[in-house]
């Protein structure tokens, strides 16, 4: 069930930031600053990365269509790097 999978996954790095505003930007923007605190470059990947896992979560937790193979979305979202 990756719906829900994704929703616990994301309210709990929603929930680690403390963000309740401005969502998608916030968590990736704070994302890459944790996991990439020194690296400029890599807090850019890091950041595109987290923004389009945060997307497919929106999708699953708004009950829209999931692109794309939504297992491993919640893999790469439980994934550290």
């Amino acid at each position: 069930m990756p719906a829900p999978q994704l929703a616990i996954i994301w309210s709990g790095i929603e929930a680690l930031f403390g963000i309740d505003t401005e969502l998608s930007f916030r968590v990736s923007l704070y994302s890459a600053r944790f996991l990439e605190p020194e690296d400029r470059s890599k807090q850019v990947e890091v950041f595109s990365t987290v923004r389009e896992l945060y997307k497919v979560r929106s999708r699953a937790v708004h009950g829209a269509r999931i692109k794309g193979d939504a297992g491993d979305a919640v893999v790469k979202s439980a994934d550290s790097r």
